[in-house]
């Protein structure tokens, strides 16, 4: 997920998404906003949710609410599919 996020233009017009890091976390942002992502999927995702619309639905609406972009989610989706622990 880090690599694909970090992949669009090393900002990923990150303009939005992620606040300056409280002192003690890590100060890179692309991280950050990976770390907000996994939080929001592993909240959001239900058991069984890969090829249920709905389902998948749910998780892309919790994307969209971190991400602000419906582009941006879409091109990020195939890796959280493609990701065993999710």
């Amino acid at each position: 997920l880090y690599n694909k996020l970090k992949e669009k233009d090393g900002n990923l017009a990150l303009a939005g998404h992620v606040a300056s890091p409280p002192p003690d976390s890590a100060s890179d942002p692309v991280l950050i906003l990976a770390q907000r992502l996994d939080r929001v999927i592993r909240e959001e995702r239900q058991e069984g949710w890969r090829g249920v619309q709905a389902r998948e639905e749910e998780i892309k609406y919790g994307l969209y609410k971190v991400l602000k972009d419906a582009a941006e989610v879409e091109r990020i989706f195939p890796v959280i599919v493609a990701q065993k622990e999710y």
